[in-house]
């Protein structure tokens, strides 16, 4: 008698790979965040962008580099890459606000079609986030109290 044939495992789908490109950044040299800032007891030392990248497959040595390309300043193409530029020190934290997760953004939907039209078509969605890095002024300062002051609660 013909044996029956095991079912096949489902497969596992995995997650999509999320790449990071850093932006370095003026953010934190606004005077009316310093000071809004400054009143829940931080100093802006430093801010970057992040732009969280989501793909459906590996980018390949061209179209890594159309996309670094899209997302730089013209002008200044070292101040943007891979690794962070913000680097806390002792007493120092990054503070990162973004779109959440479940929030696709009208940027995003723009910056996609505009990679697919580049010819990345691996890329789902780009979400910019805004890193600062921060200093307490005293020691009870908490990260949470300058998080509530750059993000808005809605989309964040």
């Amino acid at each position: 008698a013909p044996r029956p044939r095991p079912r096949p495992r489902p497969r596992r789908r995995l997650a999509p790979a999320m790449l990071h490109i850093y932006r370095a950044a003026e953010l934190h040299e606004s005077v009316a965040l310093r000071g809004r800032a400054s009143e829940v007891g931080f100093d802006l030392v430093g801010s970057e962008i992040c732009f969280n990248v989501q793909l459906t497959a590996p980018l390949d040595a061209a179209q890594g580099d159309k996309l670094q390309y899209l997302l730089q300043e013209t002008f200044e193409p070292d101040r943007c890459g891979k690794v962070p530029f913000l680097r806390p020190t002792e007493g120092e934290a990054v503070v990162e606000v973004g779109p959440r997760q479940q929030f696709t953004s009208a940027w995003s939907t723009n910056a996609v079609s505009i990679c697919h039209a580049m010819g990345i078509p691996q890329v789902v969605r780009v979400e910019r986030s805004r890193r600062y890095l921060v200093r307490p002024a005293t020691p009870e300062s908490a990260a949470q109290r300058f998080a509530a002051l750059v993000h808005d609660r809605m989309t964040e």
